[in-house]
């Protein structure tokens, strides 16, 4: 599997542009690993800068709403998920983000 933050770097380096089909969320910070551990379907302990993993987040019902791939980034986490989930991701991770 791919490196998405190496794929990226590269490819915005040598200018060699990629229509994006999807987008990409960053959660950065001291607390983001506890934030995502609690909302989304992966382990976030195990993960790494090398390896990216499948992940879902649904509703406290149980109800799936995000599908996205997830790899260490930086500080935090880098998402790639389809452009029509994002907003309800965001908005969600975002209500909950103000108790780290």
């Amino acid at each position: 599997m791919q490196n998405y933050p190496q794929f990226l770097a590269e490819q915005l380096s040598t200018n060699n542009y990629v229509a994006l089909t999807d987008h990409f969320v960053s959660v950065q910070g001291p607390d983001a690993k506890k934030l995502l551990q609690g909302q989304l379907s992966c382990d976030i302990d195990t993960m790494t800068t090398e390896k990216a993993k499948f992940g879902t987040a649904s509703t406290p019902k149980g109800r799936l709403y995000s599908i996205f791939l997830i790899t260490a980034w930086r500080d935090g986490y880098l998402l790639k998920l389809r452009k029509d989930m994002t907003e309800t991701l965001v908005n969600t991770l975002s209500k909950y983000a103000v108790f780290f």
